[in-house]
């Protein structure tokens, strides 16, 4: 059968092409080698890796060290410094000239956490930065001042806490607060440090291996004095591990070793052509190799095998040969390793949930059925047999004229034959049949294309075709039985009296006995009817009900009581993305749970059909998807199913997830009053991350109008599979899910008072942490909220009442000496015609802002900047709230001189550089130059809070009024008409969130 992606190569061969069926992504699969476990044998399986490189955020490809903080943070040294990693965001830290808040250099070598201080001690090109634990601050350490270019290469703390520092030219050590002494007789270039069980220190030189007794500070022994040796390491059973720069992984066995006598050597072996970096042993026991070749396992540690570790998976064309620098395993157990030049890579061996047997690179497992004692099995090479335990037995070609020929992309679905035991096979050649044992022949049809092979209880055989319909045909007699009109058919399902047909233009459903059918189509308008023409599973579900699965619309059950009844199809998990994948094959298990193929992995659906786990890659589940149809339940509740070059196989009682939920951590905390933005996150403290203890409260002045918190959930393996959830306890007690991907709360003019933010996340499975991370926000009430500002307020109102009777008194005069004023100026109109017209083309008469074409003139200046230069420009829209009930209730007089106050309010508030226009009505354009969109923002919150605050007097009347603005940035749009029409689509998004608020295409701030 086909895999759910390829099924657009098959259409090609018939007309039915109206159709976009969605294809797979090519990503990695697993490697493996056998090991065992308990009573069941199993392959050693390492899921993909999960890449990250400076487009993800990180500042420098070359990743030579990486080490873990008591929090949980990964912090990762390049040649630009240390970048610190939070599963969402990095934040680099370079070199500096201040030398207690920067490194002294950026070239990093080697980084390690002390053990009992938490300090991050890290090696550089010019000697050693620590940074404390307690405050972050930093501290520098020179090796010995007389040795000129001596680097620092390699820390190791042993269990005094004494440090330990392979340089270029020699070995260091430090006790206590004394300085750094070099350890007499370790010239060379000292590239790696491990300790023996008895705390004996084991150098790694170019010039082979030292013991050093670490209390006493002495050699005990050289060894392997010839050998450049690159990384030592001494495993859980007591052996030494030692890579050398030839690529030789040599085995010391360290039990039974005495200082006077050289350990026993065991094993040799050639690993790679070149050097082996670095050595660690993971969680469950296998040693992991970094070399210049990439990343190379032994399993088993008391067995030599060795396999290399494909990071992108069998059959991908993407190189796997990377340059490894460094190893280091998580707390979670996630290994994650350093290159080159591609960044670093996460991977996570606990997750591995489903196992998998592969073929030959390039061929194909394209179908598997049971028979009575073996397993039928559809490659691009011919059928093959397999025995219970997945071990291929034979492989039977397909021949022509006695000679066996090319069936590549030509296979599909083998099928065995109840009654007569005959085995048949769909192909593109035609109908092949296995004769003799011996080979496949085509025996009917030659040169149709045939899909899928089934057979009905009278033992006649069902052929799905590509462009000649669905053939009955009698295998006795040769004779066609009977032909239906069907579009190339993917499947059958034998009920008691229906033949159920799927096929890439309906389900379709037919009578044995009559021949008649009935065919089932998605409806537009009918939300019971079939969710997608392209129907590739069809299998019972109860006695009325049929699971049926789509291509691209995920998986539905079938209601049909009987020939007449109406049909009904109920999608299952419609809003999930379970909605929206290709189904392969719905097998179901001893109690009655489902598990379910599909183009993005294994999907589990529980007895009551309502729980939902959806498995991919990461898990184990083949990333390319597994083919149509092909799965099979074997008799020791094994479910296989087949998809690119592998067969997936599992017990569905040992996949069970891991209960291992992720760190959360506030990573950084912004706070905006009207001036200014105030950071109290980890970029304003970034070292003092390191300390055990995290921010615990907030406190918010008066003037702040906004907090930003950014939330991260330690994990490195698949971070884009984390959700958040928060409720601010004070505001609302509910909790609110954040969407996939956000990662950051916004709070906006929060009322005075106390408030606890919890926050709590998934794991990637998307099981939800009973456990929150609390958070107190203090938001301090303004001045004018006290007794004495009250009181000020009662004597402002009556400095304003007079302050409105002079006002009328002065705008009568005003207008009296405009009326002795109107004849002079007439005298004067015809000589000011020519300006005015000239000025009035440009400016609005009203408010004397720029008009519409005076704005696009500006406009068009900065535009062209901005093309030039790269210099961003900001645009704000801004409306008047409920400026037509201001008219209606006052009159336009009143309207037109509010508009007046307003718009001089605005020259008097924004910079001079920044243009004001009348867009139309009570609708103003600011146009900020030199202004990103996260500046913009609060240009247009002053804006919005400086009218909030004013009062207008207009003919004794005293008016309040708010405005909306929405803000956009011509970096998003490219255009200014783009622009303005994404600020004004932001300004009336505004206006339905119950305006008085600004609204950008990032972020929305409104009343609290």
């Amino acid at each position: 059968m086909a895999l759910l992606s390829s099924l657009p190569d098959i259409i090609k061969y018939w007309s039915f092409q109206n159709r976009d069926l969605r294809s797979s992504i090519g990503m990695a699969f697993l490697i493996s080698t056998l090991v065992f476990t308990g009573a069941r044998a199993f392959a050693y399986q390492i899921v993909p890796a999960r890449q990250f490189t400076v487009e993800d955020g990180l500042s420098q490809i070359s990743v030579r060290s990486i080490a873990q903080d008591q929090l949980g943070y990964l912090w990762l040294g390049t040649q630009t410094g240390v970048d610190r990693f939070d599963g969402q965001k990095f934040v680099n830290f370079a070199q500096s000239y201040n030398p207690t808040n920067g490194f002294s250099s950026t070239f990093i070598f080697d980084m390690k956490i002390h053990p009992q201080s938490g300090d991050l001690w890290i090696a550089n090109m010019i000697g050693l930065d620590v940074v404390d634990a307690k405050n972050g601050q930093v501290s520098s350490y020179q090796l010995r001042a007389e040795q000129q270019g001596d680097i620092a290469q390699s820390i190791f703390f042993d269990v005094n806490g004494d440090v330990w520092v392979g340089s270029s030219k020699a070995l260091y050590v430090k006790r206590g607060a004394k300085d750094f002494v070099a350890v007499s007789g370790t010239q060379g270039f000292v590239q790696d440090i491990g300790s023996t069980e008895d705390g004996h220190l084991v150098i790694a030189t170019d010039s082979g291996i030292l013991f050093v007794d670490a209390l006493a500070g002495t050699i005990t022994q050289r060894l392997l004095i010839d050998r450049n040796v690159t990384s030592v390491f001494v495993d859980n059973a007591n052996k030494l591990r030692v890579g050398t720069f030839a690529g030789d992984l040599m085995t010391f066995d360290m039990s039974n070793w005495q200082q006077s006598d050289e350990p026993r050597l065991l094993d040799t072996q050639q690993v790679s052509s070149s050097s082996i970096n670095d050595i660690i042993q993971t969680e469950d026991d296998a040693i992991w190799l970094g070399t210049n070749e990439g990343i190379f396992i032994v399993p088993n540690p008391e067995q030599s095998n060795l396999i290399k570790y494909n990071h992108n998976g069998q059959g991908s064309q993407l190189p796997s040969e990377n340059y490894v620098y460094s190893l280091y395993e998580t707390i979670n157990g996630e290994i994650v390793y350093g290159t080159l030049d591609d960044g670093f890579f996460v991977v996570s061996p606990k997750t591995v949930l489903f196992r998998s047997q592969s073929y030959e690179a390039g061929k194909s497992a394209k179908s598997v059925h049971k028979n009575n004692n073996n397993l039928l099995l559809v490659t691009d090479e011919g059928l093959s047999t397999l025995n219970m335990q997945l071990e291929p037995l034979r492989t039977y070609h397909v021949q022509k004229d006695g000679v066996t020929i090319d069936t590549t992309n030509s296979l599909f679905n083998a099928f065995e034959s109840k009654q007569s035991g005959d085995v048949w096979l769909g192909t593109r050649f035609g109908l092949g049949k296995l004769i003799d044992a011996d080979y496949i022949d085509i025996v009917a049809f030659a040169d149709t294309l045939i899909y899928s092979v089934s057979e009905t209880q009278d033992g006649l055989i069902l052929l799905g075709t590509a462009g000649k319909g669905l053939i009955l045909w009698d295998p006795q007699s040769s004779e066609v039985i009977h032909t239906w009109p069907f579009e190339m058919a993917t499947g059958f399902y034998l009920a008691n009296d229906y033949i159920f047909v799927s096929t890439l233009r309906g389900l379709h459903l037919i009578d044995p006995k009559t021949l008649a059918f009935r065919s089932f189509f998605n409806e537009a308008n009918n939300s019971a009817s079939l969710s997608f023409d392209v129907v590739t599973w069809v299998s019972k579900h109860s006695s009325n009900s049929y699971f049926v699965g789509t291509q691209g619309a995920g998986l539905s059950i079938l209601y049909l009581d009987d020939w007449d009844s109406q049909p009904r199809f109920e999608r299952l998990f419609a809003d999930t993305a379970f909605g929206q994948v290709s189904i392969g094959a719905v097998v179901e298990d001893a109690k009655q749970n489902y598990w379910v193929s599909t183009e993005d992995g294994i999907v589990h659906i529980d007895n009551t059909m309502t729980k939902l786990d959806m498995f991919d890659a990461y898990d184990g589940a083949n990333i390319t998807g597994y083919y149509v149809g092909a799965a099979a339940r074997l008799d020791d509740g094994r479910i296989v199913f087949a998809g690119g070059e592998q067969l997936t196989y599992f017990y569905p009682e040992d996949v069970q997830k891991l209960a291992q939920m992720p760190s959360l951590a506030f990573s950084q905390i912004d706070i905006i009053n009207r001036e200014e933005v105030i950071s109290k996150g980890q970029k304003a403290m970034p070292l003092s991350l390191l300390a055990s203890e995290q921010i615990k409260q907030v406190s918010l002045g008066a003037d702040d109008i906004m907090i930003r918190i950014e939330l991260s959930a330690l994990e490195f393996a698949s971070p884009e599979k984390i959700r958040f959830s928060f409720r601010l306890i004070g505001f609302d007690e509910r909790w609110q899910d954040l969407e996939r991907g956000e990662n950051a709360l916004v709070f906006t003019n929060l009322d005075p008072g106390r408030y606890t933010l919890h926050v709590r996340s998934t794991d990637r499975y998307g099981q939800w942490n009973e456990e929150f991370k609390a958070l107190q926000i203090l938001v301090q009430a303004p001045w004018w909220q006290t007794p004495i500002a009250i009181s000020v307020w009662l004597v402002a109102l009556l400095l304003i009442a007079y302050a409105s009777y002079k006002w009328r008194t002065y705008k009568l005069v005003k207008n009296a000496y405009r009326l002795e004023q109107t004849i002079e100026l007439r005298t004067q109109a015809l000589e000011q015609a020519n300006k005015k017209l000239e000025r009035l083309s440009t400016q609005d008469p009203l408010t004397l802002t720029y008009n519409r074409r005076g704005f696009y003139q500006v406009a068009e200046r900065s535009f062209a900047e901005f093309q030039r230069e790269q210099h961003l420009f900001s645009i704000i829209m801004l409306d008047i709230d409920l400026f037509k009930s201001l008219n209606d209730s006052y009159g336009h007089e009143v309207g037109d001189k509010v508009l007046v106050a307003i718009a001089e309010d605005l020259r008097l508030a924004v910079r001079t550089q920044d243009v004001i226009a009348r867009w139309g009505g009570e609708e103003f354009l600011v146009l900020l130059p030199h202004t990103d969109k996260a500046e913009a923002v609060l240009v247009a919150e002053k804006l919005r809070a400086m009218i909030d605050s004013n009062s207008y007097i207009v003919n004794n009347i005293t008016i309040n009024l708010t405005i909306t603005c929405g803000v956009a940035c011509v970096d998003e749009k490219k255009s200014i008409d783009a622009t303005i029409r994404q600020a004004d689509t932001l300004l009336y998004q505004g206006k339905e969130n119950g305006r008085n608020c600004v609204v950008s295409k990032l972020s929305k701030l409104h009343d609290a």
